[in-house]
């Protein structure tokens, strides 16, 4: 890490994806202010923290799963007569 900036392979660690999927967020502009400079790219550290806090990874499907689990404990309950 460089004067507040972290490079791909970092990024990557931080968020728990690959390497090629940060240089894909970085090219589509959702890592604001990355810049490349001499072939890499560099992400700065709170953009890193921010997108990590408003991209849980796989949340949605956690989500899903919480809610079908509850729905098959409400199903399989013995209900009183």
């Amino acid at each position: 890490m460089i004067n507040n900036f972290m490079n791909v392979k970092e990024v990557a660690v931080f968020l728990g994806y690959t390497d090629r999927n940060v240089t894909v967020l970085c090219t589509s502009g959702k890592l604001l202010g990355a810049f490349k400079d001499g072939g890499r790219w560099f992400i700065p550290v709170e953009t890193a923290k921010i997108y990590k806090m408003t991209h849980p990874k796989n949340g949605k499907k956690l989500f899903e799963a919480k809610e079908n689990n509850n729905i098959v404990q409400s199903c399989t309950e013995e209900r009183p007569q």
